[in-house]
């Protein structure tokens, strides 16, 4: 689950950049006059809808995971001592 929210944050700008690229040249397309399947230029406009819905979910999920990954950091770090209080008594 984190890995998949790391993705979307790590893919983000260039996944902007490709969107703004096609809608580029559909609008290219349309200023010259050239036939445009209606199908494809609802599809363009939901593109936009899509990503900002990825994006919306990852945060949430991000958010939601916050108090979880709190507890794992308590719980690595108090595993990290012990066996830090471990290595220290074996070599006495």
């Amino acid at each position: 689950m984190l890995q998949c929210v790391a993705d979307v944050k790590t893919a983000g700008m260039d996944v902007e950049l490709a969107i703004h690229d096609v809608r580029q040249r559909y609008e290219m397309l349309i200023r010259y006059n050239q036939p445009v399947p209606a199908i494809e230029l609802r599809q363009l406009r939901g593109l936009w809808k899509l990503w900002d819905r990825v994006k919306e979910k990852a945060h949430f999920t991000n958010f939601k995971l916050i108090t979880i990954k709190s507890q794992f950091t308590s719980l690595a770090l108090l595993e990290i001592s012990d066996f830090a209080d471990q290595i220290r008594k074996v070599s006495s």
